[in-house]
């Protein structure tokens, strides 16, 4: 599988949700919509606020993002057209607190995407790591159209999401435990490809309960869950691991507990510890 890149730098602070012009119009339960206009999106890399096939839109070119100005969000409902225009990535993040921390929903489109399990995916940032190869089950295949607008609509609520493209009645996508670091944070879309049309709906999450679906691995005791990390070291290049560069049992040791189906997943601590 491709990885999806993003080609995104530090953002100066974090998305407050303040005395603005978003704060002053929001109504309870009502969506928002948000125009695609420069006064209201902090772009970084090549952006165009354009008509597109007679659209408001926000054209994002490859490694280019924006972030929406002066809203933070939560859990609600998110619905937005996209078109893309590369294979490698275009979509929303949401719950950004920087670059290295943000959960991120994506489109990967082909012309075989009602086949190609690929063409949607999910995946957290932590600690400026992008886990899509960690989480391989937050993926699928979805009706998208080459070319042409693409309707997504994200319900995001507590820990689960789901996703739906051109007007599904059932989930394109679902995500039964969102595994970023952030349950709040502010919302950016994501290049190649043109937006319009983003609406956003506070707390409007229909019957999607917050709770993560369980873990079907919490109870079988065949797996180890309490494991101990020691500080991280690098091992010279061209050099083969040998028993005397194991940590020593004087190491500053510390706990970390296995997620999901008994993931051990050091990235959550050290992101990339060594460049």
């Amino acid at each position: 599988m491709k990885r999806a890149r993003i080609g995104i730098t530090a953002v100066a602070g974090l998305l407050l949700l303040a005395a603005g012009a978003y704060a002053q119009r929001k109504v309870p339960n009502e969506p928002l919509k948000i125009a695609m206009t420069a006064n209201h999106w902090t772009p970084n890399g090549g952006a165009e606020f354009v008509q597109h096939k007679g659209v408001e839109s926000l054209a994002l070119k490859n490694g280019a993002w924006a972030a929406l100005n002066d809203l933070f969000f939560g859990s609600g409902t998110l619905e937005f057209d996209v078109e893309t225009t590369g294979e490698m990535g275009t979509g929303i993040a949401f719950r950004v607190r920087s670059k290295d921390t943000l959960e991120y929903v994506y489109l990967r489109p082909s012309a075989k995407c009602s086949e190609d399990g690929k063409c949607m995916q999910y995946t957290p940032i932590t600690h400026g790591v992008m886990l899509w190869d960690l989480f391989s089950q937050y993926q699928a295949s979805a009706p998208l159209k080459e070319g042409d607008w693409n309707h997504v609509k994200l319900v995001v609520s507590g820990q689960r999401i789901n996703v739906f493209i051109n007007g599904a009645q059932t989930p394109t996508l679902k995500i039964g435990r969102l595994e970023g670091d952030a349950s709040q944070g502010g919302i950016w879309l994501i290049g190649p490809g043109s937006f319009a049309n983003l609406t956003v709906a506070a707390d409007m999450v229909g019957q999607l309960p917050p709770e993560p679906e369980r873990d079907a691995a919490a109870s079988d005791p065949r797996y180890l869950r309490n494991w101990q990390l020691s500080p991280h070291s690098k091992l010279a290049a061209g050099k083969e691991p040998a028993f005397e560069d194991l940590p020593a049992p004087a190491a500053a040791w510390q706990p970390l507990a296995a997620e999901r189906s008994g993931l051990v997943n050091i990235s959550r601590v050290y992101g990339y510890p060594i460049p």
